[in-house]
């Protein structure tokens, strides 16, 4: 089963959960929560005819990746945290 990346747009919580193609979304705080864009894994078929993960590249990647996805999560809290404040 594919691991996808979930993300809660009312409480900010990001989940990876495994899942089918066509499941439904988790709920979270009552609704459905956002699928969100991942890397996909990079694969090399061998000769032998077995297929191996280019694990060390990807992890690399995806570690890059979601630390900027991290910072953005938390950019946009603190901006919303900032304009609640200014409409009190």
């Amino acid at each position: 089963m594919p691991l996808y990346d979930f993300h809660c747009e009312l409480c900010e919580k990001v989940e990876e959960i495994y899942q089918s193609f066509d499941g439904e979304p988790p709920v979270c705080c009552g609704q459905p929560m956002t699928k969100l864009i991942s890397r996909p894994a990079m694969i090399r078929i061998e000769d032998t005819g077995g297929v191996r993960i280019h694990s060390k590249g990807y992890k690399e990647g995806y570690y890059k990746d979601y630390q900027r996805r991290l910072k953005e999560l938390e950019e946009r809290k603190s901006r919303r945290a900032k304009l609640a404040e200014s409409r009190r």
